[in-house]
C-alpha cells in the first residue's frame, strides 16, 4: 500500500532540495532517515520532515509497520517564488527570485520496491591496492638514447661577425 506526504511551501530552492530526494528514493526508510540525520543541511532537515510525516501516516492511518516501508517516490517541485528587486548603478534594478517548493514522499511496503534497491559492495572488495604494492608489474626497459650524429672534421663553421654596439642616447659622447 502506497502512504503519502506532502510539505508544502518549503523556502529552499527546489533544486537543492532535489539531490537529497536523489539519494534517499527506492531506500529503505529507516536508512534514508539515518543518512539525513548525518546531514546539517536545511534541505535534509526539510525532507527528514517530510519522511517522517509519511511513516507516522501509514503507521497511524494504515497500520502498516515503519520497518518494511521503502520510499517509492521523493520529490520536490516548484512553488511560488518572490520576487524582490536588487539596487544596482546608473539607478537600474535586478530582480531576485527567491524560490520555495513543495517536497511530495512517498513510502510503499511492496516487495517489489525493495528489490530495486541494490546492495552496496563491500569496502575490502571495492577498495583498490594503492601505494607500492599496487605497483608491482614491471615496466618495459627504456631504449637507450641515441647520440648525435657527429659533424664532419673538415668543415669549420665561420664566426659570427660582433655587432658595433650603440650608443645610449643623451650620453654625451
Amino acid at each position: 500500500m502506497e502512504v503519502r506526504a506532502l510539505h508544502k511551501w518549503v523556502h529552499i530552492s527546489p533544486t537543492k532540495v532535489g539531490r537529497y530526494c536523489d539519494v534517499v528514493r527506492h531506500r529503505p526508510v529507516d536508512e534514508a532517515q539515518r543518512n539525513l540525520e548525518l546531514d546539517r543541511s536545511p534541505s535534509s532537515f526539510e525532507l527528514l520532515r517530510a519522511i517522517r510525516s509519511a511513516v507516522a501516516n501509514a503507521e497511524n492511518n494504515h497500520g502498516l509497520d515503519p520497518e518494511e516501508l521503502v520510499i517509492k517516490v521523493a520529490s520536490a517541485t516548484d512553488a511560488v517564488r518572490m520576487k524582490r528587486l536588487l539596487p544596482r548603478a546608473r539607478g537600474r534594478a535586478e530582480t531576485i527570485l527567491k524560490r520555495s517548493c513543495h517536497i511530495l514522499v512517498v513510502v510503499t511496503d511492496d516487495e517489489a520496491e525493495r528489490v530495486k534497491v541494490k546492495p552496496k559492495a563491500k569496502a575490502a572488495e571495492a577498495a583498490k591496492p594503492t601505494g607500492k604494492a599496487g605497483k608491482t608489474a614491471k615496466k618495459p626497459a627504456a631504449k637507450p638514447a641515441k647520440k648525435p650524429a657527429a659533424k664532419p672534421a673538415g668543415k669549420k663553421t665561420p664566426a659570427k661577425a660582433e655587432k658595433p654596439k650603440r650608443a645610449r642616447a643623451g650620453s654625451g659622447s
